[in-house]
């Protein structure tokens, strides 16, 4: 089991939410997700991309909500592909 920081930039809502994933690797490059933790979001200007509020997300609701919004726009299959191909590192657990 592993753990990794990764982020994934909203461009819709111009936004972009940082987040905690534990994972496993299940032989032959199989990657399962086994939790995602939202821990902060910044707002970004949509024509300066540059940030302009960053906010922690304290509640279970709110982390729950983001979580499924990171799960819905194809980050995690994403991240089970890098992690698969080893091209990204990350701290064990």
């Amino acid at each position: 089991m592993g753990t990794l920081v990764a982020n994934w930039h909203d461009e819709n809502n111009s936004r972009t939410i940082n987040f905690s994933v534990a994972y496993e690797v299940c032989g032959a490059g199989k990657v399962t997700i086994k939790e995602i933790v939202p821990d902060r979001v910044t707002i970004v200007c949509p024509t300066t991309n540059t940030s302009l509020k960053t906010l922690k997300v304290y509640t279970t609701k709110g982390r729950d909500l983001l979580a499924n919004q990171i799960r819905q726009s194809g980050r995690i299959a994403d991240l089970q592909l890098e992690i698969a191909e080893r091209r990204i590192t990350a701290a064990t657990a």
